[in-house]
């Protein structure tokens, strides 16, 4: 990060042929800490992971993102195992993208995400 930033949540996101997926975060000291795993990502159910407590970031940190695809025949929503998946938009192509939300404003107080039906 350029600047003091503050995370808010996560959203993996692949197609048909992801496996697995995770973040961690490498701060300027060097410490690591793992965020999120998805160790067995489904399509189907790509959600936003807003975590329950912000994390703040100081400038320095960097934030990391590993994934894995299984294009083999046994993996059931492989459209094509004999393929050559290049990236694209649609779901018989792939993609892997990392998105995260944040905010640069330290001194705005965060509200907790609100409960479904309280809206």
């Amino acid at each position: 990060m350029r600047h003091d930033v503050i995370l808010l949540g996560m959203h993996p996101h692949m197609h048909t042929r992801g496996k697995d997926m995770e973040y961690r975060l490498v701060f300027p000291d060097g410490e690591t800490r793992t965020i999120l795993k998805v160790p067995h990502y489904n399509w189907h159910w790509q959600l936003w992971y807003n975590l329950a407590k912000p994390i703040a970031l100081p400038q320095g940190t960097k934030i990391e993102c590993t994934a894995h695809f299984d294009n083999s025949a046994q993996n059931p929503e492989n459209p094509d195992p004999t393929k050559t998946v290049i990236w694209g938009q649609q779901s018989f192509d792939e993609m892997m993208v990392c998105f995260f939300n944040w905010h640069s404003r330290p001194n705005v107080r965060i509200s907790p995400t609100i409960a479904a039906g309280e809206c």
